[in-house]
Parts: structure tokens; C-alpha cells; sequence
């Protein structure tokens, strides 16, 4: 089923690519060339999109498990460092509140769930908008929440996340719709309980507890 739908996507993009492809063969317009050219090169970029999100999806879990102690308020720091770029993109606020928490797991996969949720986050608020992100200690177990206040998700939407690329029909943001689909697979890996709420207009709320 998850190679079917792979399959699904690839072609979709390739009927795209091909039917651009065809509007340039027979247009004698440069400006209209140029506009094609651009649409080509945005459609060459979502099937390499897909194709690598979907190898890290097939990959997640068949990798050796590096468990540690962890320091989850570094971890957290990091990944919104190196996420700079689409914070500042999307002109996000984030509002973290890192409070003391540790827990034994593999960092790098920590990282990974961690980056996902935020990026979601981020992409799925409106412009301008906030990130709470917070990490905390609650009965002797490791939590991290995110949180925004953006577009939000039906409860339809809601029930089909993880499903492999699942997109809601009235998103415009990019991507391929396998960020969660990775988080769920790892958190199953690592036992981590993972709690999504969402409000249609209202934002989406990740509790993820280690």
C-alpha cells in the first residue's frame, strides 16, 4: 500500500512535468516560456521532494537504536536553531519555555520528531504568527509540546493523519505530507505517547510524551 501511493504521488508529478513540457514545445511566447520553465523546475523539485521523504520513511525504524540520557531542553534548542531558515520564512514568533527534563532515548531520532512537529508548526500558522514550544518533567516522564494558532484541521483531517501522503485538500503550504507519517512510525519505535489536538481555524496543539 505504501509503495502504491509512492507510486500514486510519482505520477502525479510526472503527468504535471510532462503537460508543462508540452506548453513549452508550443508556445513561441519568451515570457510565457520563462513562466513554464519555472512551474517545470518547481514540479522537478516536489517529485525530489517526495522521493526523499519517502526514502526516510521507509528507512525510519530499520536503523540501530542509540539510546542515551538525553538533556531534552538542548535537544529542543537545537532544533530550533537549525530550523532559523523556515521560522524566519514563515516571520514566526516562537515563545519556548524550557524547564528541566531527561529521558533515555536516541537523540538523533529525537531530533528528527522534534523538527517535523516544528516545521509543521510553523508552515501550518499564518504569517506573522506564534510557536509555543515548550519541555517539561510531569509524573517522573519527559514532554515536550508544540503548539500554534494557525489554519488548523477538520476532524476528518484529524483522523487521517500518518496516513501516507495525506494532504487536506485546502492546504497550499509545501510539502509532501509525510512529516507525520515519520513522527508516528519513530514514536511507535520508541514508545513515545504522542496526543494531537486541533481546532479548524483555531491551530493544532502536539503533546509528546517520552
Amino acid at each position: 500500500m505504501e509503495y502504491d501511493s509512492f507510486m500514486h504521488e510519482i505520477k502525479n508529478s510526472l503527468n504535471a512535468i510532462n503537460g508543462i513540457a508540452s506548453l513549452i514545445e508550443y508556445s513561441n511566447d519568451t515570457n510565457e516560456i520563462k513562466q513554464y520553465a519555472g512551474l517545470l523546475k518547481e514540479s522537478v523539485t516536489t517529485l525530489k521532494d517526495i522521493e526523499n521523504d519517502f526514502s526516510v520513511y521507509r528507512k525510519t525504524g530499520r536503523n540501530t537504536i542509540n539510546n542515551e540520557f538525553v538533556d531534552i531542553p538542548t535537544v529542543v534548542r537545537c532544533v530550533v536553531e537549525s530550523n532559523k531558515k523556515i521560522i524566519q520564512q514563515y516571520n514566526i514568533q516562537i515563545e519556548p519555555i524550557y524547564k528541566q527534563a531527561k529521558a533515555y532515548t536516541d537523540s538523533n531520532k529525537l531530533k528528527q520528531v522534534v523538527t517535523n512537529l516544528l516545521t509543521n508548526a510553523c508552515k501550518y500558522s499564518n504569517i506573522g504568527g506564534t510557536v509555543k514550544i515548550a519541555c517539561y518533567t510531569s509524573n517522573s516522564k519527559a514532554k515536550i509540546v508544540i503548539k500554534d494558532y494557525g489554519i488548523g484541521m477538520t476532524k476528518e483531517e484529524l483522523n487521517n493523519i500518518g496516513k501516507v501522503f495525506y494532504r487536506a485538500k485546502k492546504v497550499d503550504r509545501p510539502g509532501t505530507g509525510l512529516g507525520l507519517g515519520i513522527v508516528m512510525k519513530i514514536a511507535r519505535l520508541l514508545n513515545y505517547e504522542l496526543y494531537i489536538s486541533s481546532k479548524l481555524g483555531v491551530g493544532t496543539k502536539v503533546e509528546l510524551v517520552l
